[in-house]
């Protein structure tokens, strides 16, 4: 089956080619950079700013920029540590921007937040950012640290009827009652590619927990983040805890997190919710399951009662434990669940409470068994058992290695990406759970159309989007209407020079192998020419294209020129 690379994944090898060196000095970096243009709607902030200026010549404080700022204005933080007085560092009613990591000096705004760090620290007496009102700010790039909400929720982060993007940060060590890093009620908010480390949610009442995030009465929106080693000890949800939201969870890593119930993850009354190629692994509980899903009656929100429905696509969950139950996830009453292409690890299993469903599609047991039980109401087919062969999961890594059996035997769920961003599929089919590995191949014609006679060049990619090192065999079938008139480092192969071979070495992760050949089309040919580009490795990861061109005489059509001569 040949792979379907998308417009997008085409356009980003392009870029991948014409822009190496920028994209080499970006990876060192580890940085996410923003360019940004000094409009007379921005504001620039140091440290050690003073007045109401606000320019990069002149920059202010941070308070003083947030209260100048009107919907739709921009504010450039500098590197550097900010702390604030009375309830929260700042509080943001307006719609505005602020980026984290100017270098503080210069009339643009090239933002590189790794670089030039700015934190904001609630010195462990404050909330770090309070946000309220039916707003859409965006705040990217800030370390946002030491957050204290006594009693409250959001110990960072607290939004309130508001629909905040929070991006490309870094929520740690706060404390809170209920969502110790980040606390979201009403609104449709974002969080997304963020570091959500080391928060404590210390409440004790049924709605408080969320270690990492709360989520409550909202439209969320969690993606590309890494929720780890957060806490709520007294109550639900060690990594996130959802109550009557309709929640999207894509391509999160939620590990290490530990609760009194639900030491990763908690849903409850929500209804509709989607989880896509998340990793949800090695977190704890004292009580119950460490995955945990059920309807819930009694709520305000909810008259005569919230279910929750989800439809779990592509995740891997594993190594979640219990002090009292083997249980890996529990499927509570009024919760019906849909999972397809699921990794299901050691110890667990799933238990479907009375009043409870679940259909589970092509899970890999690493169990060897289908370890599901209860009262409620359970359908699972086209179960498959063997090794995920993650590669490190002592270290945290659930990334699966290429003997793994999760590997091309997944259905077509939809998806076209993994927990990465990678394309699926990769191979031969769709790997079940949360990453596809294995090879990006793709050949391009510089142009749709030939002309008979004429010479044609193909661009051949391979990506190497496995974590192992690869040995390939690269093998380009030619239509029989064209010659090998220029190529480099391939092997021709006769009669005809219908097909030419390449080896390489392509490195983990993310080595790419490009080549550029050039063939004669046949002067006499008219018609369709077929490709087929087709990779082997030792390693056992393998893919293929084809590309299809039209070749034919070109007609000119010149002009009738009519001069009247005297």
């Amino acid at each position: 089956m040949s792979i379907s690379i998308s417009k997008n994944m085409r356009v980003i090898y392009s870029l991948v080619v014409g822009g190496l060196l920028l994209i080499g000095l970006l990876l060192a970096l580890d940085g996410t950079p923003h360019i940004a243009r000094a409009d007379p709607g921005a504001l620039f902030v140091t440290p050690t700013g003073t007045g109401t200026a606000c320019t990069t010549a002149q920059p202010c404080t941070l308070q003083e920029a947030v209260a100048q700022a009107a919907d739709g204005d921009t504010v450039f933080v500098a590197q550097g540590t900010y702390t604030g007085s009375g309830a929260a560092v700042i509080t943001i009613t307006k719609s505005i921007t602020l980026y984290g990591g100017w270098s503080g000096t210069g009339t643009g705004a090239l933002v590189l937040p790794d670089v030039y760090t700015a934190t904001l620290d609630g010195e462990n007496a404050r909330r770090v950012v309070y946000i309220t009102g039916t707003v859409s700010p965006i705040l990217d790039g800030f370390t946002l640290r030491n957050g204290l909400a006594s009693g409250g929720s959001g110990g960072a982060v607290y939004a309130y009827n508001a629909s905040p993007v929070i991006t490309n940060c870094r929520i740690l060590d706060s404390v809170a009652d209920r969502g110790g890093g980040a606390a979201f009620w009403y609104g449709a908010p974002v969080l997304g590619h963020s570091l959500v480390m080391g928060n404590v949610a210390n409440g004790s009442q049924a709605d408080d927990g969320g270690g990492g995030v709360s989520l409550a009465d909202s439209t969320a929106t969690v993606e590309g983040n890494t929720i780890r080693d957060n806490d709520a000890s007294n109550a639900a949800g060690g990594g996130v805890a959802m109550l009557h939201s309709a929640g999207t969870f894509e391509a999160n890593t939620i590990l290490g997190n530990q609760a009194m119930w639900a030491g990763g993850l908690e849903i409850a009354g929500s209804d509709p919710f989607t989880m896509t190629n998340n990793i949800v692994a090695l977190n704890t509980s004292q009580n119950g399951a460490p995955v945990r899903v059920y309807g819930i009656s009694n709520h305000p929100a909810c008259s005569g009662g919230c279910p929750s429905q989800g439809t779990l696509l592509h995740n891997t969950f594993v190594t979640n434990t219990s002090s009292n139950t083997s249980w890996m996830i529990s499927v509570g009453p009024t919760a019906t669940l849909d999972f397809a292409n699921t990794i299901i690890g050691l110890p667990g299993g799933i238990r479907v409470e009375e009043g409870g469903s679940v259909t589970l599609d092509r899970t890999l047991w690493e169990t060897g068994s289908e370890t599901v039980s209860g009262y409620g109401t359970f359908l699972v087919r086209r179960s498959l058992y063997g090794d995920p062969a993650f590669l490190d999961p002592g270290g945290g890594d659930y990334h699966i290695g290429l003997a793994s059996s999760a590997i091309d035997r997944g259905i077509d769920a939809g998806l076209d990406g993994d927990v990465d961003g990678q394309t699926r599929p990769q191979g031969d089919g769709y790997d079940i759970g949360a990453d596809e590995t294995g090879l990006v191949v793709t050949k391009e014609a510089e142009t749709p159309t030939a002309q008979s006679g004429a010479p044609l060049t193909y661009t051949i990619r391979v990506a190497n989007t496995s974590d192992v090192t690869l040995n390939a065999i690269i093998t380009d079938h030619l239509p029989v209407s064209v010659t090998v008139s220029q190529t480099s480092g391939g092997t021709l192969i006769l009669p005809s020079g219908m097909v030419v071979t390449w080896t390489a070495v392509i490195t983990a992760p993310g080595g790419m192998w490009i080549e550029t050949l050039v063939v004669d089309v046949d002067p006499n040919y008219v018609g369709s020419l077929i490709n087929l580009i087709e990779v082997t490795t030792q390693e056992g990861a393998k893919g293929n294209d084809g590309v299809t061109v039209t070749a034919g005489a070109y007609q000119r059509y010149l002009p009738l020129m009519m001069r009247v001569f005297p």
